[in-house]
């Protein structure tokens, strides 16, 4: 019987932590004395939501870093065990039929970000700004600049809404509360994607100098 127990977290996107569990790598390393758990399998709302607020000792997480860094300003016992680099999918997008042509056209604009409802830390919200004030920088644009429209996304127990980041913005994009949407990942590339000749790109930040990624830190709370 282990004396320890250990609960382990990990965000949907590229961890290498993934590989190691479906290998058994993790439970070799910690040996018979620690018993290790995913956070998911709790059936308690606030045990599982120790994947954003950092609440739960004894738990290790890999994912994006926007959680532990709001939850380590909160006061979480928090600290970072390393940092990688997830080079994922970044892009602005407009409507086809849209007179917004360029990064420049943007100037006193609706740019979309998501607000997800009942989440302690919404990450997606921190990404979406973070990735829009990057396209702005390339035209010598500022947040001043655009007006941003709060576009409000249903959050089920793990976080997503079932359809991907950014599907409620492109529904906004479509139906004339925004014009211009931040899509990232690869859900945002299968949306550009599936709605084909309908969006036009104003930039691909994936090939850009200056772009972001919220994947980017494997912190652990003591």
């Amino acid at each position: 019987m282990s004396d320890t127990e250990i609960l382990f977290t990990r965000c949907g996107g590229a961890t290498a932590s993934t590989i190691a569990i479906q290998q058994g790598f993790l439970h070799d390393e910690f040996g018979d004395d620690v018993t290790l758990r995913s956070l998911q399998e709790s059936g308690d709302a606030a045990v599982r939501e120790s994947h954003f607020d950092h609440s739960i000792p004894s738990m290790f997480r890999e994912g994006g870093n926007i959680p532990p860094i709001w939850a380590r300003a909160k006061g979480a016992d928090t600290v970072v065990l390393a940092i990688s680099w997830v080079d994922e999918f970044q892009s602005i997008v407009t409507r086809a039929d849209s007179d917004i042509r360029t990064l420049a056209d943007l100037r006193g604009k609706r740019l979309a970000v998501p607000l997800y409802a009942g989440i302690s830390i919404d990450f997606q919200r921190g990404a979406n700004f973070h990735g829009l004030a990057n396209g702005l920088a390339v035209a010598g644009l500022t947040r001043d600049d655009v007006t941003f429209v709060d576009v409000p996304v249903e959050r089920n127990v793990y976080g997503a809404n079932g359809r991907g980041s950014g599907a409620a913005e492109l529904d906004a994009l479509f139906d004339g509360r925004v014009d211009a949407v931040f899509l990232r990942q690869s859900s945002g590339l299968r949306l550009l994607r599936e709605h084909g000749t309908a969006l036009h790109e104003l930039v691909r930040l994936t090939d850009e100098p200056i772009r972001s990624t919220a994947s980017t830190t494997a912190p652990r709370v003591r």
